[in-house]
Order: C-alpha cells, then structure tokens, then sequence
C-alpha cells in the first residue's frame, strides 16, 4: 500500500445519513448500497454507513469475514471504492463486539475496529473492544471510532500518535438516550434541554479535530427508534470537519448523502504549524 508521501491532495468522502428500520433488515442493506453506488457515481473516493445501520448487534452478529462483509466487499471491488462499514455485531466465540470493518477498492477488509467505549445498554451483552489501530491505504492513514467513543479525546489521541490523518466515526445517536440510564422518577426532574445532543456531537467532533490536527468524518443514522421500548429520534448530523477550515459539510435530521472533498495537505499542515502529535509525544516521553 502507499505510504504517506503518495497520499493524493484531496479526497473526496461520502456519508450515508440513512433512516434504518432494525424490523427490515435487508432493506436496510439495499438503502445502504444504493446510497454507495450514487457515491461512487459522485467521484467519492471513500464512503460511509452509520453504525448498526442493518440490526442491533445483540439482534444479529456474524463472524468476520462473514456474509456481510463478503457482499460490501464484493460492492467496493465492484465500484472501486473504499468503504467503511458502519458498524455490525461481531461474533467471536462467546463474546460480541459492535465492529466497523475498512475495506479498500480491491474489496479487500483490511481492517476492524471493536467498539471500545460501550454506551450503558450495551455493556450487558456487548465486549468493549481493547486498542485503537490505524490503517494504512491509497488515501492516507484512516483511524475508526464508533458513536460514544466521540466523547473520549484519549481515542482520538492515540489515533493522531499513530498517524491517523482521517478518522471515521459511525454512529446511531438519539437526541433522548441518555435518559434511559435514569429511573422514572429521575428522569422526570431532568429539564429537557432541545438540541442538547445536537451540540454535545457538534462540539465534540470540531474538538477531536482541532485537538489532533486530524479530518473527522461523522456519519450518522436518522427517523425514529425504538429502544428499550421507548421511541425515540436520530439526530444525523452527519459532518466533515478539516483543521483550519472546520466544518466543510453537514447535514440535518433528514436522509442525506453529505459529500466533501477534504485537503489532506491541510492534516499535513496542521501538524507543522501546532506540532500537537510531536509535543504529545514529547510529554509522554517526559512521563
């Protein structure tokens, strides 16, 4: 694979802010690889699908490679994309993982990422998963977050130490969520606070940018949910945001294809104006 001194200038990144019906599976997945192929017929050099975006993983879990990945990687080798995979349940001997796979435009899986930061109704059923890898192909160094691991910058920090020049970061955020940690009686004397979510991503993803002079690429699910039986709403908020220009595409709550071209140089450039990746190597080095 290339190394970084033949990572292209700009590359063109397409996320798939799709509604996902966990009642109908498969048309979750054919939603999904319709939205792929108009991003490759757009000239997208990576795309992107929403976390869970075919089923729960405690709902539906395979091996990897499975028949999932075999059919998105048959799908990138077709369109000569590279894809990141939302994030499907992984079955590994006892254990489930919510992985995101990276697979290139041969339609080679040339990575997963376990889900590390599990939210609270996960952590029953689910396995947190243990490092942050970074992955090396055509279009640069490609770290992978999943959803609630947006709230954690140590992720983001070891990704930049690693080389990460982009990181992607599926997601199925609720705008009420957070309230299902609460009893009853508690979660009525909570003030509901509209588009409370809304700025805890926003913020968080222009943070993990800014903070590690690294390109983030936030791709999440919108509509309605249901869960633990209550109803709920997908925030989307899918966005692209590049050091020095910010946020350079972003959608709503409604479905979208968000398309950006992102300068690599400026990663590049980031680093060497605010030396953050060698100053955190420095401190730690000190340690």
């Amino acid at each position: 694979m290339a190394g970084r001194s033949k990572t292209p200038r700009s590359i063109r990144v397409a996320l798939a802010q799709m509604p996902v019906n966990w009642k109908e599976p498969e048309a979750n997945v054919q939603r999904a690889e319709a939205l792929i192929a108009q991003a490759a017929g757009m000239g997208a050099d990576l795309a992107a699908l929403p976390e869970c975006f075919v089923a729960p993983a405690r709902e539906r879990s395979e091996a990897i490679p499975g028949p999932l990945s075999r059919r998105f990687s048959a799908l990138a080798r077709k369109l000569r994309i590279h894809l990141v995979m939302g994030s499907i349940g992984e079955r590994c001997g006892e254990q489930l993982f919510n992985t995101a796979c990276l697979i290139d435009d041969r339609g080679w899986l040339i990575g997963r990422y376990r889900k590390r930061f599990l939210w609270f109704t996960e952590r029953a059923l689910g396995t947190a998963g243990t490092s942050a890898p970074v992955f090396r192909t055509r279009l640069g160094r490609i770290g992978l977050a999943v959803c609630w691991d947006l709230a954690f910058p140590e992720h983001f920090r070891e990704l930049a130490l690693a080389g990460a020049d982009l990181t992607v970061c599926p997601a199925y955020w609720q705008a009420g969520d957070r309230f299902g940690r609460l009893s009853p009686g508690q979660a009525r004397k909570v003030v509901l606070l509209p588009g409370a979510e809304e700025f805890f991503v926003n913020s968080c993803v222009a943070a993990r940018a800014a903070e590690n002079g690294m390109a983030m690429a936030f791709v999440n699910a919108v509509g309605r949910t249901r869960v633990q039986g209550r109803s709920d709403r997908l925030i989307g908020l899918s966005q692209v945001v590049v050091p020095f220009r910010g946020t350079v595409a972003s959608a709503g709550d409604a479905p979208a294809l968000v398309v950006a071209d992102v300068d690599m140089g400026l990663v590049r450039e980031a680093e060497r104006v605010y030396a953050l990746r060698e100053d955190a190597r420095m401190i730690r080095t000190r340690r």
